[in-house]
C-alpha cells in the first residue's frame, strides 16, 4: 500500500499530493533542500513558485530512482515510465493521507503530521498528530 502524503505552505490553500514514499526519510530532504533553496535565491515569496519547484523536485527523484532500477535490470512495469498519478494538486486535504508536511517560512520549519484516522470525512488538520518539527536551515525572513 502506497503512503500518501500532502505537503501544504502556511498562508496558501494550495497543496501537493504526493502518491507513494510520504515518510518523512523520503520527503523531508527533499522538502528541505529545496525550501532552502528556493529562499535563498528568491525569499521567502511566490508561494505558488516555491510549491512548483518541490513537486519539481520530487518528480526529479523520483526520475533517478527510475534509472537506478533500470540499471539494475530489476525493471518493473510500473517504472518503466513515469507514473501520471504520482503527483497532484488540489485546495484541500486529502481523507486517507498518511502524513501532511506544512512549510512555515515564518517559523523556519517543516511541521509534519501523522494521519492515524483514516475514517474521516471532513478532514482537517487539527485532527492529525503533529508528530516533529524540522528546521529549514536558512533564515528566510
Amino acid at each position: 500500500m502506497s503512503t500518501r502524503a500532502q505537503i501544504g505552505i502556511r498562508g496558501y490553500n494550495v497543496y501537493l499530493y504526493k502518491n507513494r514514499d510520504g515518510y518523512p526519510s523520503a520527503v523531508i530532504p527533499v522538502l528541505q533542500k529545496t525550501v532552502r533553496r528556493y529562499c535563498e535565491e528568491r525569499g521567502p515569496r511566490d508561494y505558488d513558485f516555491l510549491l512548483a519547484n518541490i513537486l519539481r523536485s520530487f518528480e526529479r527523484s523520483m526520475e533517478e530512482e527510475r534509472k537506478e532500477i533500470q540499471e539494475k535490470s530489476i525493471v518493473k512495469d510500473n517504472f518503466r515510465n513515469p507514473d501520471l498519478m504520482s503527483f497532484g494538486i488540489g485546495t484541500e486535504l486529502l481523507p486517507g493521507i498518511n502524513y501532511y508536511y506544512e512549510v512555515n517560512l515564518r517559523d523556519e520549519v517543516i511541521e509534519v503530521y501523522e494521519n492515524n484516522s483514516f475514517e474521516i470525512v471532513d478532514f482537517s488538520i487539527s485532527e492529525m498528530d503533529k508528530i516533529k518539527d524540522y528546521e529549514i536551515g536558512v533564515h528566510v525572513k
